[in-house]
C-alpha cells in the first residue's frame, strides 16, 4: 500500500462500520469510571498495513499490547462483513504459545473499543482500513510496572526448578497474602488490573486473576481464566492444567491466607455449588479442550526413601504417584515389590507395567500431559520446552506412546533414578512392529499421509511395519500397496491429480509445469498408471527419501 497516515485526509473513504460496544468481561465496572485518568486513549495514531488476516490479527495485538489507543490497520485482502470484529476476537484469543501479556491478560485488560471500517481506492486499487479506538484499563506505563514487578516476584520465590505444583502454589500464596481485597472500584480502575495486584497491593477479583494468570505463563504453566457469578455477583477466577487435567483456583476467596487455602486446585464437584461460569465457558467444545478434574488436587511431595524406609517399596510408590497420579494401594506395592525383589523384572520392565496399564489410558491424557508426567517420572524434573516440542515431533511421527516410554526408560537419568533406590535399570520390552525400526514406522506413515490423506490406523500401521521388518515386502511394493489399494482408487482421481500425488511421495515435492506435462503425455499415449508408478519408484529422488528413513 502506498497510502500513508498523513494521506488519510485526502483520500475519500466510504465508511461501513462504526460500532461502539464495550468489553463483555469488563462490563460490569460501572459508568462513573469513564473520567478515571487511566481510562484514556493515547493521543497518537498507530498506522499499520497487512495483506493476510494473520498479519492483521497479528499487528492489532501486537499494539493492544503496547496499549496504543488508536490504531489503524490499513488491509488489502479478501474482506467479509464483520470481519473487524472477528480480527479483534483473534487478537485477545488464547493460545498458550503466546506470552503472559496476550490471551486472556489482554482480554481482560480492555473495556471499550470503537470499531471504524472504511473502504477506499487509491493507486494500487481498493482497500479496507480497520480502525480501533481502545479504552484500556492499564497505561503503557503501568504494564511496564507489572513487568518488572513480575520479574521481582519470581526472582524472589525462586521456583523456576520446583516441580509444577510446587510452582503453582508458591505463586497463589504470593498473590493470596500480598494482595489486598479493594472493594472501591469506581475511585480508579487499577484494582481491576494487574498493575493493581502487582505493584500497588490492592484488586479485586479481575486483578487478581490477572495477576495469577500472568505470574503461571511466565513459568510456562497453562493456564486460563474464567468469568461467571459467585456469591450472588460477578466473578473472575483461574483454572490450571496438571497432568492433563484442570483445576479451579480462586485467589479472591483465599486472600489474607498464606496457607491452609480452600480454592487452591479444586475439582469441579466442590467448586460448581459455589461458581457458575458464563456460558462461554460451559460448552462441549470447551470442556473437550479443559477437561475438568472431578475431585481436588492432592499430591504430596515425592521424599527421597530415608535409610529405615525399605527403598524397593518407595521405587514402587513412586511409580505410582508419578504415572499413576495417585497413592499406592495395599496389594499392589506389595505385589510389585515382591516382583522386583525376586528379581522377576528389573526396573523399566515394572515401570511399563505401570504406563502399558489400562489406568492409565482411562486418564485420557494429552500427548502434552503424557510426556510430562514421563519427565517426573523418569527424568525427576519438569519438561524443558525443547524437548517437549522433540518428543511431540516423534509422536506425530506415527510412533507410539511406549516408544517414547522406551526412550525415558533406557535413559541414563533414569538410570541414576534407579541407583538411588537399589533398583537395576533393566530395559523395556516392546513388542509391536510399529516400534521396532523408526525409519520403517515413519516411512510408513508418510504414505498414510500422502497417499490416502490420512492417519494411520494401528492396525493397518504395524501389519505394513511387519511386512517390511519381515522381508515380506520391500519399500517399494509397500508403497505400490498404497497407490494401488481400494482405498486410494475408490477416489477416482483424474490422470494430473494421480501425477502430483506421486510426485509429493516419491519425490517430496509438488509437481513442476514441464515435468507433469510429460507424465501426463505418457498416460495419453496408452501407458498403465503402473507404468508412471514405475517411473516415480525407480527414481533417484525415492531412493534417497528411503535412504532418509533408513530403508531400502
Amino acid at each position: 500500500m502506498s497510502v500513508y497516515a498523513e494521506e488519510a485526509d485526502e483520500i475519500q473513504e466510504e465508511l461501513l462500520e462504526d460500532i461502539e460496544e464495550e468489553n463483555i468481561y469488563t462490563d460490569d465496572i460501572g459508568e462513573d469510571s469513564l473520567f478515571s485518568e487511566n481510562y484514556a486513549v493515547p493521543l497518537s495514531e498507530v498506522v499499520e498495513y497487512a495483506n493476510d488476516v494473520e498479519t492483521a490479527v497479528q499487528i492489532l495485538r501486537q499494539q493492544m499490547i503496547n496499549r496504543n489507543g488508536l490504531v489503524s490497520i490499513y488491509y488489502q485482502g479478501e474482506y467479509t462483513e464483520g470481519m473487524s470484529a472477528e480480527l479483534l476476537k483473534r487478537a485477545v484469543a488464547y493460545d498458550d504459545t503466546l506470552p503472559g501479556m496476550a490471551g486472556d491478560y489482554l482480554r481482560f485488560h480492555y473495556h471499550r473499543v470503537v470499531r471504524r471500517t472504511y473502504k477506499g481506492v487509491n493507486e494500487d486499487g481498493e482497500y479496507i482500513r480497520f480502525e480501533y479506538e481502545i479504552y484500556y484499563l492499564s497505561s503503557y506505563a503501568q504494564e511496564l510496572a507489572v513487568n518488572e514487578k513480575v520479574c521481582d516476584i519470581l526472582e524472589e520465590l525462586d521456583v523456576y526448578s520446583a516441580d509444577r505444583e510446587m510452582k503453582i502454589r508458591n505463586v497463589y500464596a504470593y498473590i493470596t497474602s500480598h494482595v489486598r481485597y479493594d472493594s472501591m472500584i469506581y475511585e480508579t480502575f487499577n484494582v481491576h488490573s494487574a498493575y493493581g495486584a502487582a505493584v500497588e497491593g490492592k484488586a479485586v477479583c479481575q486483578g487478581y486473576s490477572l495477576l495469577l494468570y500472568r505470574l503461571l505463563q511466565e513459568l510456562g504453566i497453562k493456564n486460563r481464566m474464567i468469568s461467571g457469578e459467585a456469591g450472588g455477583v460477578s466473578h473472575i477466577w483461574n483454572i490450571v492444567e496438571i497432568d492433563g487435567y484442570w483445576y479451579n483456583m480462586d485467589t479472591t476467596w483465599d486472600w489474607g491466607k498464606d496457607e491452609q487455602f480452600e480454592w487452591f486446585l479444586v475439582g469441579a464437584e466442590n467448586f460448581d455449588k459455589s461458581h457458575i461460569r458464563d456460558s462461554e465457558f460451559m460448552t462441549e467444545t470447551f470442556y473437550h479442550m479443559y477437561p475438568m478434574a472431578l475431585n481436588d488436587y492432592y499430591k504430596e511431595p515425592v521424599e527421597e526413601p530415608e535409610e529405615e524406609t525399605d527403598p524397593v517399596e518407595a521405587f514402587v510408590v513412586r511409580l505410582y504417584k508419578e504415572i499413576l497420579g495417585r497413592d499406592a494401594d495395599t496389594s499392589g506395592l506389595r505385589e510389585w515389590s515382591e516382583v522386583l525383589k525376586s528379581g522377576r523384572e528389573q526396573g523399566a520392565k515394572v515401570a511399563q507395567g505401570f504406563v502399558d496399564s489400562d489406568e492409565l489410558r482411562k486418564r485420557n491424557l494429552s500427548d502434552d500431559a503424557y510426556i510430562r508426567a514421563l519427565y517426573r517420572t523418569f527424568f525427576d524434573r519438569e519438561a524443558d520446552s525443547s524437548g517437549l516440542t522433540a518428543w511431540k515431533k516423534v509422536l506425530d511421527s506415527g510412533l507410539s506412546r511406549m516408544h517414547v516410554f522406551r526412550g525415558f526408560a533406557e535413559s541414563d537419568e533414569f538410570t541414576e533414578i534407579c541407583d538411588r533406590y537399589g533398583i537395576v535399570r533393566g530395559f523395556a520390552d516392546l513388542t509391536a512392529p510399529r516400534d521396532q525400526n523408526e525409519g520403517v514406522t515413519k516411512y510408513i506413515v508418510r504414505n498414510y499421509r500422502l497417499c490416502l490423506g490420512r492417519e494411520a490406523d494401528e492396525k493397518g500401521l504395524n501389519d505394513w511395519c511387519d511386512a517390511i521388518l519381515s522381508g515380506r515386502n520391500t519399500v517399494k511394493e509397500a508403497a505400490y500397496g498404497f497407490v494401488f489399494s481400494q482405498e486410494f482408487l475408490k477416489k477416482n482421481l483424474s490422470d494430473e491429480e494421480y501425477i502430483r500425488v506421486l510426485y509429493r511421495g516419491f519425490m517430496d515435492r509438488e509437481a513442476d509445469g514441464p515435468g507433469l506435462s510429460a507424465w501426463k503425455k505418457v498416460l495419453n499415449e496408452g501407458k498403465s498408471r503402473e507404468h508412471v508408478f514405475d517411473g516415480f519408484a525407480d527414481s533417484i529422488e525415492f531412493r534417497d527419501i528411503c535412504a532418509s528413513y533408513g530403508v531400502q
